[in-house]
């Protein structure tokens, strides 16, 4: 097959481009015909060694260019899309998939709106909730709490959800109604959701007859047995050091319990957290370091105020046997549930996260959870074989209805 993937950025820089890329080199590895259409650099090395055609703008991202500039082709790039363009005419829509992963931070709107007019079939992942909110988290950063209002709705322009100038919301605004005349999601068939959780928050705001396809993120961890507990492990928190993802709380819950609590992550709470003497941030950190700060932690603590779509730290700590305490409004919570593979606690309860470390505390209840969490990964592992094969299908699937 054929596949031209769409992405703000050609290297690895969170997770949604870590998916992108990292299935590119898998389906190129699987002797597809792959090209990724990027704004910003720089390229990663790994997609040309593996054979991926890149085409890369190197362009800043939005709020790097100038303020009249990023106005403008925030809402609609036209130099991106020229060079879209010309990347098109190489191929036909016939035996041609567009497969959108990032268009936000680089590309804009008018990148997958040409390939939509053109006729080529076009696939969306849903790594965040762009299509329902115009911040894609459904959270309200003023208020530290998860949105209620309806995106796009009267309450959605009116409500000072970005804590910021009036004029950056409307700027925000006017992006989603770009994409939303450009046809995201109207005239998009098909989508891409990482769990079930995410596909019932987004699903009220796909179009009629849209096609949903359940395809699980990769999870990249090398099998090297159930870690060994000791005492006076701390707490890990992995992800960016952002509001959203509530890094403050896991500091507070776990003073009271004596423990320190090791941040691996960067993000506009980084100085705050710094100043809590139980807090250890050790700002992003490479794969074998992450692997390390995984297997001298007594659990992992994820409990996001927004709603994170999948959760893949959750699944990166059970693969190496750590348990996880998670919020019961989460799509991780699933997994930690149904597998014994941690605690679940009620969504912004401080004592309950508070009475899930002292449960913790102990060596024994951890190791027994731990071993839950790694027997529950490595039964059935969500490796990049698997990730290829669901995306093949979901190819197939596409195809096929492009030529019935």
């Amino acid at each position: 097959m054929r596949i031209l993937i769409v992405n703000d950025f050609a290297s690895i820089n969170g997770g949604a481009s870590r998916v992108a890329l990292t299935s590119a080199i898998g389906l190129a590895n699987a002797s597809h015909d792959v090209h990724v259409f990027a704004g910003a650099g720089p390229v990663d090395p790994k997609l040309l060694e593996a054979g991926v055609k890149v085409t890369c703008l190197e362009r800043p991202v939005f709020q790097d260019r100038p303020a009249l500039a990023a106005l403008r082709e925030g809402l609609w790039d036209r130099v991106a899309r020229d060079r879209f363009s010309g990347t098109l005419a190489d191929y036909d829509p016939k035996d041609t998939i567009v497969h959108v992963h990032t268009n936000r931070d680089v590309l804009s709107a008018s990148v997958p709106a040409l390939a939509i007019e053109r006729g080529y079939p076009v696939v969306y992942t849903c790594h965040e909730y762009f299509l329902g909110c115009p911040y894609g988290a459904f959270f309200d950063l003023r208020l530290g709490i998860r949105c209620p209002e309806r995106g796009g709705s009267f309450g959605c322009w009116t409500r000072p959800c970005n804590g910021s100038a009036v004029h950056k919301k409307i700027w925000s605004m006017t992006r989603s109604v770009m994409h939303e005349r450009a046809g995201i999601p109207g005239k998009v068939r098909d989508f891409v959701f990482v769990s079930d959780f995410s596909q019932r928050i987004l699903g009220s705001y796909l179009p009629s007859g849209a096609r949903c396809h359940r395809v699980d993120n990769p999870v990249g961890a090398a099998k090297a047995g159930k870690k060994e507990f000791a005492e006076g492990e701390p707490f890990l928190f992995v992800g960016a050091l952002a509001q959203g993802k509530n890094p403050r709380a896991a500091c507070r819950a776990a003073a009271e319990v004596n423990r320190r609590v090791v941040y691996v992550g960067r993000g506009e709470m980084d100085s705050e957290l710094r100043q809590e003497p139980n807090a250890d941030v050790r700002g992003w950190q490479s794969e074998s370091e992450l692997v390390s700060s995984y297997r001298s932690a007594r659990a992992l603590v994820f409990v996001p105020i927004w709603p994170e779509t999948q959760g893949l730290v959750v699944y990166e700590a059970a693969a190496h046997g750590l348990p996880s305490i998670v919020t019961d409004d989460c799509a991780a919570a699933g997994f930690v549930q149904e597998h014994d593979a941690g605690l679940v606690v009620p969504s912004g309860s401080h004592e309950s996260l508070v009475e899930a470390m002292k449960t913790l505390g102990s060596t024994e209840t951890a190791a027994r959870l731990g071993a839950n969490a790694y027997r529950a990964f490595w039964s059935d592992p969500p490796t990049l074989e698997r990730h290829i094969q669901q995306l093949e299908a979901v190819y197939e699937q596409v195809l096929g209805a492009k030529v019935g």
